[in-house]
């Protein structure tokens, strides 16, 4: 199978499970996210595709310790974002597999990229 990486504008996860905003700013956070899932796969001519699987990689800055459950609330408007982009029909579990995001050891520079792998569940 074919797996297709999308570099992401983020150093750090926009969104946390442990964020305490205002749904306001929150909503324009998430608007963003998905903003720029859409237009990067619109210009990388993803989709569409009846089923994908959804990785979300992280490296951090700095050697603390992170738990890569609370970057979810990134990769669902991500997700929302390839939906928005027509690259799915849907972000139900009969078009999306998500997987837990991976939180890569400092290498470098602090990046963020989600990878796609198009086709039917295992």
């Amino acid at each position: 199978m074919t797996e297709l990486t999308m570099p992401l504008s983020f150093t750090r996860p926009p969104l946390s499970a442990n964020d305490r905003t205002h749904w306001r700013p929150r909503a324009r956070i998430i608007q963003r996210v998905r903003h720029e899932a859409a237009t990067r796969a619109r210009a990388m001519r993803w989709g569409p595709y009846k089923h994908i699987t959804v990785h979300l990689h992280y490296r951090p800055r700095d050697r603390r310790i992170r738990d890569a459950s609370n970057i979810m609330p990134t990769q669902k408007a991500l997700i929302d974002g390839l939906r928005d982009a027509h690259v799915i029909p849907d972000d139900d579990g009969r078009y999306v597999t998500e997987t837990i995001p991976t939180i890569h050891p400092v290498d470098g520079k602090p990046a963020m990229w989600l990878t796609i792998t198009p086709g039917d569940p295992k």
